[in-house]
């Protein structure tokens, strides 16, 4: 049971916030080293490589959050922790507060890390660098701190790996040699055993999708296939990515990014992508379209940029307007598409007409453009980017308070207080999760802290804070805190999800990022929801909301949603209803078609 801790206190220093809880002394605790399998002469000969090193050849660290981010303010950035940091306090924390007291003690932990997949011991001071982002974490140590702690496989690996692609200095270009526990054609054939069961109707796991693509990064230019090969284990990974959910997820978005990067693999996983847009039934399109982002190939950037001329459809345009806010910063356009996109970007910014999701992202892509192209968008556009920077200004400081008082709380909700802990990064990344103009890093914020004991208090709080009318009523303050439920919340946050969806009367972006929200926190509702939300959200149109129904991804959150559930009763129903628009038909037929195999993969 969670208690709080009342000498909780907050002090400042040169670094900004830090949160403090300063007393108690947790005891010792018998501790018991995991095991795996044993490791392979490969395994062996990989076990100092740094999960950073194999990221583009082991970039510099990064002192914000990447060139790529919108609103480049540059001294706010560097304010923001680097991708080393992250990951050395996401190691900290998790040892600190797992439930095993005992492993609060520097010199236990260290003392027990030898074993399981670690063959080497580990120094306390090397621990210390760790976790204090000074010294690079190997694959093995991230393996080996999911052993001891007891976590979920791929949990610290595969969210780790994420961030250090995404906060790179530049676009990721190759991923280099294997991994500390990747398979080799050494011992056995596992590349030939993968490319057969990703061709096939196998059921794959997401690490083996991370040892498939791994391996086929290892090999380089000398990963010699047929186009068909390619094309087909793209094909499929795509569409196991955009239904899969948590780790995952991540761990085939990150097998894609392999892709999309490698010398000979980068056109067919490009295609696939590209295909896999056109569909305008299918599942996931902006996901797709926005992994186009970290991959400098003139084929994608061409793509891309032509969405702003003649998108296939919506979602697409979406996705390409969120792609391009880090595509700007790599330098992947030309001077011509630049214009393009300035010019789409102002016209969408300045109408109406368009969806308050796109109007934003269009603000935040004219402020990363070049300065000569933002100041030709035009007297509206510059006088909305001045209001826009203002309203920021406005909400900066409630907004600061608000931040630090949250993670306050989040300390003072876990189980037990540690003597002397000092917290100096928990406000700043809740800051950069919920007021980040970025959905970009928000998502990637938030994908950090569900990887700790962090994840279940800030999303019980951020939930409470959210079920205040007046929270509602701002969709400001509300689509982020609904934003960050997307990987922190869990079946008990599922009930103000599913409320919000079906209350009337609240500003229409609350509901429909509730909607869209509404396949990833938790899982089961009730055969009642999923009645009144069909009847409610797509119905015979005269029960449906008429703002929602206009909205071209409503349709296509609310069959998401009922597919991820497996709720395939209501799929056939919306599929055989003559009544029902074509667009919420046509998304339920493509659920309805998957093959099983995809479905039972994208779980694992």
């Amino acid at each position: 049971m969670f208690h709080r801790i009342p000498s909780l206190t907050r002090s400042h220093g040169p670094a900004g916030p830090r949160l403090r809880s300063p007393s108690g002394v947790p005891g010792p605790a018998a501790h018991a080293s995991a095991r795996c399998a044993p490791r392979t002469p490969v395994q062996r000969r990989w076990t100092g490589r740094r999960i950073d090193s194999v990221i583009d050849g082991g970039q510099a660290e990064s002192a914000g959050a990447g060139r790529g981010d919108a609103a480049p303010d540059r001294a706010a950035a560097e304010r923001l922790p680097g991708r080393r940091a992250r990951v050395g306090w996401m190691l900290r924390v998790n040892r600190l507060f797992h439930p095993d007291a005992g492993w609060s003690r520097l010199g236990v932990f260290a003392r027990a890390f030898r074993g399981g997949c670690s063959p080497r011991p580990a120094a306390t001071s090397t621990v210390s660098r760790w976790e204090t982002g000074d010294l690079a974490v190997p694959t093995t140590t991230l393996r080996r701190y999911e052993e001891l702690l007891e976590l979920p496989p791929s949990l610290l690996d595969t969210t780790a790996r994420t961030l250090l692609r995404y906060l790179a200095p530049g676009a990721v270009r190759i991923i280099g040699p294997p991994r500390a526990d990747t398979p080799s054609a050494e011992d056995g054939p596992p590349i030939e055993d993968l490319l057969d069961a990703a061709t096939g109707s196998t059921v794959l796991t997401g690490r083996d999708w991370e040892t498939l693509t791994d391996l086929l990064a290892a090999a380089g230019p000398g990963a010699v296939m047929p186009g068909r090969v390619w094309r087909e284990i793209s094909a499929r990974l795509v569409r196991e990515m955009v239904i899969a959910d948590g780790t995952a997820w991540l761990l085939r978005f990150e097998a894609l990014n392999t892709l999309l990067n490698h010398p000979r693999g980068a056109g067919a996983a490009i295609g696939a992508c590209i295909d896999f847009a056109g569909d305008e039934s299918g599942a996931g399109v902006l996901e797709v379209v926005c992994a186009l982002d970290n991959t400098a190939s003139p084929e994608a950037s061409i793509f891309l940029a032509g969405q702003f001329r003649e998108p296939l459809h919506a979602r697409v345009r979406s996705g390409a307007l969120l792609a391009s806010l880090r595509k700007i910063g790599y330098g992947h356009y030309t001077s011509e598409q630049l214009r393009t996109i300035a010019r789409s970007a102002a016209e969408t910014a300045g109408s109406v007409s368009e969806r308050q999701y796109d109007r934003s992202l269009a603000i935040e892509l004219i402020k990363a453009l070049p300065p000569a192209l933002t100041a030709a968008a035009g007297r509206d556009v510059t006088r909305q980017l001045r209001e826009a920077e203002l309203q920021q200004a406005q909400r900066n400081t409630p907004r600061t308070a608000y931040t630090e008082l949250l993670a306050l709380r989040v300390l003072g909700s876990l189980e037990r207080e540690i003597p002397g802990y000092e917290d100096k990064l928990l406000v700043p990344l809740i800051s950069e999760m919920l007021h980040s103009p970025s959905p970009d890093a928000r998502l990637y914020v938030s994908c950090l802290l569900n990887a700790t004991p962090f994840a279940a208090p800030v999303a019980a709080l951020i939930a409470q804070d959210l079920s205040a009318p007046a929270a509602l009523r701002d969709p400001g303050r509300a689509l982020p805190m609904l934003d960050a439920l997307r990987f922190l919340g869990g079946q008990r946050q599922r009930a103000l999800i599913e409320r919000l969806v079906l209350t009337p009367g609240l500003p229409a972006p609350v509901v429909a990022t509730a909607l869209h929200h509404l396949a990833h926190v938790g899982r089961d509702s009730s055969p009642a929801f999923w009645s009144a939300a069909v009847a409610h959200l797509i119905g015979d149109g005269r029960r449906a909301q008429a703002e929602l129904r206009a909205d071209p991804l409503a349709v296509h959150d609310l069959v998401y949603a009922l597919g991820r559930a497996d709720q395939d009763e209501y799929l056939a129903a919306i599929r055989a209803d003559p009544r029902i628009a074509a667009p919420a038909r046509a998304a339920a037929r493509w659920w309805l078609t998957l093959p099983e195999h995809i479905r039972k993969s994208s779980a694992l």
